[in-house]
């Protein structure tokens, strides 16, 4: 009976998908903090996050959403996060009026 060669092109594309999955699973881990919480918002930058930047900033580590009487809205404006596909989560956090 022959044996099956596996071409390398395949061993190589196998590698880097298991590489892939390691890569994101480790990244996650990393970015937990002690209690477990994976942040999504990193305080300094609107990274991973889809806004008008009109109206949506960070400042001093804080995601702010503002409308002055020069940047007045025709419709909603939301800021959504582009950064990953979330799985089970809990929302945690603070906001002012």
């Amino acid at each position: 009976m022959p044996k099956k060669i596996v071409s390398p092109f395949i061993q190589l594309g196998i590698m880097l998908i298991f590489l892939m999955i390691i890569g994101c699973k480790t990244s996650a881990q990393n970015n937990r903090n002690k209690d477990g919480f994976v942040q999504i918002f990193d305080g300094k930058t609107l990274k991973g996050w889809e806004g008008d930047t009109t109206y949506w900033r960070v400042e001093n580590g804080n995601l702010v959403g503002q409308i002055t009487p020069t940047t007045l809205l025709k419709t909603n404006s939301f800021i959504i996060w582009q950064g990953g596909r979330p799985a089970d989560f809990e929302l945690t956090l603070e906001f002012k009026i």
